[in-house]
């Protein structure tokens, strides 16, 4: 049977390893608010808009989006434990969810999503690496693109992401000297000192381990912001990234 990235193994182990640091709710809306900015999505692009969100994960990063106020706000992730907790977020009262007009939260496949609906903003945050198909996954996500509406994808170079291939190291030396139960917390306890060191570090420890070290990679999780967009360059221009180095133009 092909295994599916991401769902297979977050339904395997029962887990959401995205959680964020939600312990003070101000910080975590300037973090998500500051990413926004970097993306020139100022909060008239989003309120009364229309928002489709790809791989929630736990919601937590809704809560942002939601207190925006869009007046569409749909979530699809093929997790059903990842449906869970966004629900559990959205009848949270300390959260605005309950003030977007159309709210939806649907438990599929996204490879298997069909809806005859287009949105103003598409999410889909952390999810295109590691896909079997990343082109394909792409493509399907642009179709909900309305006209003149944006599209917002996490990309990965083989410079983002050799951090994590040496960080991955550790697994097999600390596999030899532990049983695979203590494999977990003796992996929390090794990298704990280093996260930690991390300033504007928002993910649990444990979640990190869990998705960045224990999760399968596939044979190439490397996705450049060169092929998105030749990918759908011809219906697409690039607005912004976040990347630091190098910036891009608006166009």
């Amino acid at each position: 049977m092909k295994v599916r990235p991401y769902l297979d193994f977050y339904g395997k182990n029962k887990i959401i390893p995205v959680s964020q640091d939600l312990s003070d709710l101000s910080i975590h809306l300037k973090r998500r608010s500051i990413l926004y900015h970097f993306l020139h999505i100022p909060p008239a692009l989003v309120r009364g808009r229309r928002v489709l969100e790809i791989g929630p994960g736990t919601g937590d990063n809704a809560i942002h989006t939601a207190s925006l106020l869009p007046d569409t706000y749909t979530l699809v992730d093929g997790n059903p434990y990842s449906i869970a907790s966004s629900r559990e977020r959205i009848n949270d009262p300390r959260y605005c969810f309950r003030k977007v007009r159309n709210l939806q939260c649907i438990e599929t496949d996204f490879l298997n999503y069909r809806d005859d609906r287009r949105y103003d903003l598409v999410l889909c945050e952390g999810v295109i690496p590691a896909q079997d198909d990343c082109r394909t996954f792409l493509r399907h996500a642009a179709s909900y693109v309305d006209d003149d509406g944006i599209l917002v994808i996490t990309t990965l170079s083989a410079t983002s992401i050799l951090a994590d291939v040496c960080r991955r190291l550790v697994k097999p030396v600390l596999a030899r000297k532990v049983t695979q139960a203590k494999l977990f917390d003796e992996l929390v306890a090794f990298f704990r000192p280093h996260l930690e060191a991390l300033p504007g570090r928002s993910r649990m420890l444990g979640d990190w381990v869990m998705d960045n070290i224990l999760q399968p990679w596939p044979e190439t999780s490397i996705f450049t912001i060169e092929d998105a967009l030749d990918t759908i360059d011809d219906e697409f221009d690039l607005y912004g990234t976040s990347a630091t180095d190098p910036r891009f133009p608006l166009v």
